[in-house]
């Protein structure tokens, strides 16, 4: 029996949502004194291997020579720089608080788009990236409010805007290689094995491979964001683009904070405040708006 389209796009994107939710909290228990580097290293070592497997079975891994710098750059932004930076932050923040600030990403498309592609956002979606930012401000704030601002919390948030803004880069470099006609698997193949490359000489150079603490938390966390987490959840994200679009796909990036908020709250004793709570309703509200107004920009150049 063929499943309803709205039901299958439905359940694809709770999946999404809960998949890349839950990676925060995974992310979290590799911080166990792993050097950062060895971690990511390990993650995106396995991801490649399966990605490659895939990608020769379907005949995708055919890469022509003038794709080699473009993808290695978006490679190394996307899935090595990006992620060596989400978990150093995860080292000083709460996983979910890591969430809501790397959804910053969307706010960071903003001026990426407008510097590198020339599309202006409208009066209103900057209203919109206004609005989040200052959401931002009141969960920051809120934090100081129980305990102050500690310098790791602060070094904490500006490595997770960095990264934010680092992924957005490799958003640009990924959407231009996918309107030349790179398929998808292809991109997240080559990507994940720059990534993992990076994050193996990184770590090589650095002498970190000593420092590797195996616990079956941390093997059981390494499987899920590998499996799950990278080679699942993209393959079910590009599932849901191809059922309803990019831009309404595109709202799993407001949805997945609170689930990681959620775990934190049960998980890491993350405590919600009346201006905690307001700043996070902000930042969403600034999401929805901002994405709603790109969806609707987006329209607009189709039809003219």
């Amino acid at each position: 029996m063929r499943i309803p389209h709205r039901f299958r796009a439905g359940l694809l994107f709770l999946v999404v949502v809960l998949i890349w939710g839950t990676t925060w909290y995974a992310i979290k228990l590799e911080t166990n004194g792993t050097p950062v580097a060895v971690s990511v290293a390990l993650r995106f070592s396995l991801a490649a291997l399966l990605m490659l497997g895939y990608a020769a079975l379907s005949g995708q891994y055919r890469l022509t020579r003038r794709l080699i710098l473009p993808m290695c750059v978006q490679g190394v932004t996307f899935f090595g720089l990006n992620y060596i930076l989400v978990y150093a932050a995860t080292e000083h923040l709460a996983s979910g608080l890591v969430a809501l600030f790397f959804s910053t990403t969307i706010f960071f498309n903003l001026v990426n788009e407008a510097v590198w592609l020339k599309l202006l956002p409208s009066r209103a979606t900057l209203i919109a990236a206004v609005m989040g930012i200052a959401g931002l401000y009141f969960v920051y704030a809120a934090r100081g409010a129980l305990t102050g601002i500690p310098g790791h919390f602060a070094y904490g948030v500006g490595l997770v805007l960095l990264s934010a803004f680092v992924v957005s880069v490799g958003n640009i470099l990924g959407g231009r290689l996918l309107a030349g006609g790179t398929s998808i698997v292809t991109l997240n193949t080559y990507g994940m094995l720059t990534g993992a490359l990076l994050t193996l000489l990184w770590a090589t150079i650095n002498g970190a491979w000593g420092g590797i603490v195996l616990t079956p938390a941390y093997i059981g966390a390494l499987l899920y964001l590998s499996i799950l987490g990278t080679v699942v959840a993209f393959a079910l994200y590009f599932a849901l683009v191809r059922e309803i679009g990019p831009s309404p796909a595109a709202y799993t990036a407001v949805a997945f904070p609170v689930v990681a908020l959620l775990i934190s709250s049960f998980l890491e004793g993350y405590t919600w405040t009346p201006s905690g709570t307001f700043g996070l309703l902000l930042v969403l509200a600034g999401n929805l708006l901002v994405l709603r107004g790109k969806q609707q920009a987006a329209i607009k150049r189709t039809n003219t």
